[in-house]
């Protein structure tokens, strides 16, 4: 597939759209996530016409490559999650759900994460995922109970577990978020 320059980051570089800007050199651009799902949540691309990560990888110069991984770091000390944690995510191609053709990563930061991904309700995972701590894993903990018929979500709550004492109703942590569920 070849590039599109008429996506939004490639757009975003020539300066035909705004961005909130926390990082720029020679090969990267960083800027905040216009719909953030972290505190922290910032997108950092290179300046080069790359597609995915295996088109960065594979054609990137030396220079760039090491460009990118610096500016991660500076970025995260900069944005104060270096010291509690951070999480770096790039979706590659459409299962993962890459939703601008332009080489990216969101780093996100200044909460709990929660878990890698999201487990899957049944007892095992295609390929046999039971008992590894992969997708899947049967653990007990580490699934939620189905929601009684009589009960209706209420959705994402991001409570710190002292705000969690005192609530009715049935709870689960699902993908590092509280959701809270209230039962009639």
């Amino acid at each position: 597939m070849p590039y599109d320059r008429s996506n939004v980051f490639a757009r975003i570089l020539r300066g035909e759209l705004p961005c909130n800007k926390v990082f720029e050199d020679e090969h990267v651009l960083a800027f905040r996530d216009i719909n953030p799902q972290a505190p922290t949540h910032i997108v950092v691309i290179p300046k080069g016409e790359y597609l995915s990560v295996d088109d960065f990888s594979a054609n990137a110069s030396a220079a760039e490559l090491a460009a990118f991984m610096r500016a991660i770091g500076r970025i995260a000390h900069q944005e104060g999650v270096a010291e509690t944690g951070y999480r770096i995510l790039a979706n590659h191609g459409a299962a993962a759900h890459q939703d601008v053709p332009h080489f990216h990563l969101h780093l996100f930061g200044g909460r709990d994460l929660g878990p890698m991904l999201r487990r899957q309700s049944s007892l095992s995972a295609p390929g046999g995922g039971e008992g590894r701590g992969e997708v899947g894993d049967s653990r007990a903990a580490r699934r939620s109970p189905p929601h009684p018929p009589h009960c209706s979500a209420m959705g994402p709550l991001p409570l710190p577990p002292e705000g969690r004492r005192g609530l009715v109703g049935f709870s689960a942590v699902f993908a590092g978020t509280h959701v809270f569920t209230n039962c009639r």
